[in-house]
């Protein structure tokens, strides 16, 4: 549901649609109109399906807390709440706060902090992903050297993420990016402080984000952030079944080991409490009752790179 979505009486139809189609999910993006958007949130407010995403500049974070976002991913429009109304004029979505990050109000943050966690919503903040990719901080050639999992992914691919992570960090300078990621870091801290919901996500596969290794990244950034260990642990199991579980609307038979439970497990040869990096040391994994070994998904791993060697 994005800015393709043009008034309140195509929103509405758009929602029962879905709705009647059997999604149990709305994803919101940039572009809608608050109009549209206010009509679109209380469809699905009164038919139980739940919309979240991003948060269209011209609704604004504030509107989109009070009108039920089920979360809020990317920490979006976090930053643009920090910055008064009258130097957002002409701010480009997602990522035109690049070039206003001087024009942040930090005096503002505890209200913003104070009325996220009062809503209840979640926080899915993704903060690799913007740190690599949309306001990338560092050039490409750093990033590959650094995620040597990009060779299980199409050439194709790592060359779009390339051009993108360079002509960002060309367009916005290192300075710019670097301010907005130690700002999005903050705003982190404060939300884990104030005792926010956090989720843990990476939006995978994104800019230098691959599925199954970039999930590690980003509990590194929580840690530094200044979440423990095991906010952290908690962010991507417990509070992940507990959030989309709410309600009734699925069933909440994972997040923790129990009884009767997903057999979905991670087995680790280091304790993740005592440093969080323990988390990429993995001896086994359990999927849905099956065990697959270090040596079992190393295979698995080398076969898929030696398809992408062979161009397949």
């Amino acid at each position: 549901m994005s800015g393709r979505v043009e008034t309140p009486e195509e929103a509405v139809r758009l929602v029962r649609e879905y709705h009647e189609a059997g999604f149990d999910l709305l994803k919101v993006h940039e572009g809608l109109s608050p109009e549209t958007y206010t009509a679109l949130a209380a469809e699905a407010r009164s038919l139980g399906i739940p919309f979240a995403g991003h948060v269209a500049d011209e609704v604004g974070l504030f509107a989109a807390l009070e009108g039920g976002h089920d979360t809020v991913d990317h920490l979006d429009n976090f930053v643009e709440a920090l910055i008064p109304e009258e130097d957002r004029e002409d701010m480009e979505a997602l990522r035109g706060i690049g070039g206003l990050s001087e024009r942040v109000d930090l005096e503002r943050l505890p209200a913003v902090i104070e009325a996220f966690v009062t809503s209840g919503v979640g926080a899915v903040p993704t903060i690799v992903l913007w740190e690599s990719g949309i306001l990338p901080t560092r050039p490409s050639s750093e990033l590959k050297a650094e995620r040597p999992e990009t060779r299980y992914l199409p050439e194709e691919t790592v060359a779009r993420w390339t051009e993108a992570v360079d002509t960002g960090l060309e367009r916005y300078g290192v300075e710019n990016t670097e301010r907005i990621a130690a700002l999005r870091r903050q705003i982190l801290g404060a939300l884990n402080d104030a005792g926010a919901n956090i989720l843990l996500g990476t939006d995978s596969p994104q800019i230098f984000s691959v599925p199954g290794f970039s999930i590690h990244s980003e509990a590194v950034s929580y840690v530094e952030a200044g979440m423990t260990p095991y906010e952290v642990l908690e962010s991507g199991t417990r509070k992940v079944a507990e959030h989309v579980a709410r309600g009734g609307r699925i069933a909440a038979d994972f997040g923790v080991i129990a009884p009767g439970n997903r057999a979905d497990l991670v087995l680790l040869d280091a304790n993740p409490l005592e440093n969080i990096e323990a988390t990429r040391e993995i001896a086994g994994v359990v999927a849905g009752g099956r065990y697959l070994s270090a040596a079992d998904i190393a295979d698995a791993l080398e076969a898929i790179a030696a398809r992408r060697a062979a161009g397949e």
